[in-house]
């Protein structure tokens, strides 16, 4: 029971700490999500669920990513930490882009009206409460990290999060039209404006990413040739 009380209290006083150990719960969902679409797509012959479990799968690799950099810098300070991951940024920022382009193929299904089969009414209104819900807690999340003094990893670990969920966004919007709409040629055009809205979105966060990678790229460069012209070459 100590030890239980010991380990919360760590959790609770360090924020960086709870945001990793969030982000490992939040992998295994993605893992148990991606295999689960894949499936239903193939047993049910839904090219909606296969097409969406590749953007999950791809976000499973990045997240694998961020936690294996993190796990091999687990023993250094974390001023070499921060070094590495400005260089890292960059990185980042290509792999947010390859998740975009992932949902052009779920995105482009939408526009053609396959978007999967009908959903139990309750269970879409379970997801929608629990979309919304993240929505808020993601965007709290965002300007929490963005206010405070968090190491890079931790903020590009809640812009993902910030990503996904306009994705459940784009996810929810379809399976609320096939519980309580009809897909009419109307129902059509507002999707298709809200999903490619959404990722239009998507690929300002990523390109906003990638040139923020850059910038600090270039930043850790000219602070290495600073401090070799301060203090001369390390040998």
């Amino acid at each position: 029971m100590d030890k239980i009380k010991k380990i919360f209290n760590i959790l609770k006083n360090d924020y960086s700490l709870r945001v990793f150990v969030i982000a490992i719960f939040s992998l295994l969902s993605t893992i148990i999500l991606s295999i689960f679409n894949l499936a239903f797509g193939i047993i049910h012959g839904t090219s909606w669920n296969i097409a969406i479990s590749f953007y999950y799968l791809t976000l499973v690799a990045f997240r694998v990513y961020i936690f294996i950099f993190e796990s091999r810098m687990r023993f250094k300070d974390e001023k070499y930490k921060e070094k590495r991951r400005m260089k890292n940024y960059i990185v980042y920022g290509i792999f947010l882009l390859i998740l975009d382009i992932t949902l052009i193929w779920p995105i482009s299904l939408i526009q053609l009206g396959k978007k999967g089969i009908y959903i139990n009414n309750i269970y879409t209104i379970i997801f929608a409460a629990y979309t919304f819900y993240r929505l808020g807690l993601a965007i709290y999340n965002l300007i929490k990290t963005k206010k405070g003094n968090y190491n890079l990893s931790v903020r590009l670990l809640r812009i993902l999060s910030f990503s996904t969920v306009l994705v459940s966004i784009m996810n929810l919007q379809s399976m609320l039209i096939l519980s309580f709409g009809s897909y009419d040629k109307d129902m059509m055009i507002l999707t298709t404006v809200d999903s490619l809205a959404i990722w239009c979105l998507l690929i300002g966060i990523s390109i906003y990413t990638y040139r923020k990678g850059i910038k600090l790229k270039n930043e850790e460069e000219m602070n290495e040739i600073e401090d070799i012209i301060s203090h001369g070459p390390n040998k």
